[in-house]
């Protein structure tokens, strides 16, 4: 197992894996506290978001939302 050094907002919870003075979701200044957990090398094709195994789609099934720019 290898250590996975990451920094946590103690106000809404954002993770990233630098330290930043000010959270960068919800701007509270100095929330970020170290934290430090072992990770497992994954041998999966796909990666996983949110909990969940992102699976390839063809692109006739995926759906697109035109906006402005």
């Amino acid at each position: 197992m290898k250590k996975h050094t990451s920094f946590v907002c103690q106000q809404c919870g954002y993770e990233t894996p630098q330290w930043y003075g000010k959270c960068p979701s919800c701007e509270s200044w100095n929330s970020l506290v170290e934290t430090i957990k072992d990770s497992q090398i994954q041998n999966s094709k796909f990666r996983i978001q949110n909990g969940r195994q992102i699976k390839p789609q063809k692109l006739s099934e995926v759906q697109h939302i035109e906006k402005n720019r």
